[in-house]
C-alpha cells in the first residue's frame, strides 16, 4: 500500500467513526483495554511500581480510580467498545520512582497530574487526544489551580496545549520535563 492510500484509508476511519469520552468508573468492563493501551506506552515506569501485568494494573485501578467522581480518574476516548486513548488524573505520579527533586514534597506541592497520556498508534494525528485532554482539563479546573506532568519525549505536543516546562529532572535514570498548566 502506498503512503497515500494509506493516509486516505486513515482518514477514512477517523471520518466515520466519532469518538465518545467517558471515565472508567462507567465502563469498568474496559479496564482491561484501557491497562493494555496504558501499558504499551509505560511499562517500565509501571515495571519499577511492581505493576507487571495488565492484570495487576487492573487491580490497581479497581482499587484507587473506581470511588467516585473525584481524583483519581482515569478518562477514555471509545470508538464502540474500543479504548483508542487514555489519560488519567492523579493526586500523585512521581511519588512512586522515588527519584523526584530533593527538595520538594510533590504531593503536596504538586497536588493534580496529568498521566497516562497515550493514544493507539493508528488513531494518533486527528485530535482524538486533545479532546480527551480537553475533558481532563475542564474536569480538573473545578479541583485544582494546576496541573502537572511530566514527559519523556511529548514536551511540544503539551506545550501546544498550554504546558509550560518547569524544569528538567531525572526520573528513574531518565531525562524528563517537568511541565504544569495553569487552570
Amino acid at each position: 500500500m502506498n503512503w497515500f492510500m494509506h493516509c486516505a484509508d486513515k482518514k477514512k476511519l477517523n471520518e466515520t467513526n466519532s469518538d465518545t469520552i467517558t471515565c472508567l468508573k462507567e465502563r469498568p468492563e474496559l479496564a482491561l483495554q484501557c491497562a493494555s493501551l496504558i501499558l504499551s506506552e509505560f511499562s517500565d515506569e509501571y515495571a519499577q511500581m511492581g505493576i507487571l501485568s495488565k492484570e495487576q494494573l487492573v487491580d490497581t485501578m479497581y482499587k484507587e480510580y473506581m470511588q467516585d467522581d473525584s481524583i483519581p480518574i482515569v478518562f477514555m476516548s471509545l470508538r464502540g467498545d474500543v479504548v483508542i486513548a487514555t489519560c488519567t488524573l492523579d493526586t500523585h505520579d512521581m511519588v512512586e520512582y522515588g527519584s523526584v527533586p530533593s527538595v520538594r514534597d510533590p504531593i503536596r506541592e504538586f497536588p493534580i497530574w496529568l498521566a497516562d497520556v497515550v493514544t493507539l498508534k493508528q488513531h494518533r494525528g486527528f485530535g482524538t487526544m486533545s479532546r480527551l485532554m480537553d475533558h481532563a482539563i475542564s474536569f480538573a479546573r473545578s479541583r485544582a489551580s494546576k496541573l502537572y506532568l511530566w514527559t519523556l519525549d511529548r514536551e511540544r505536543f503539551f506545550a501546544k496545549r498550554g504546558f509550560a516546562k518547569m524544569e528538567c529532572l531525572c526520573l528513574s535514570g531518565k531525562m524528563v520535563a517537568l511541565m504544569d498548566l495553569v487552570l
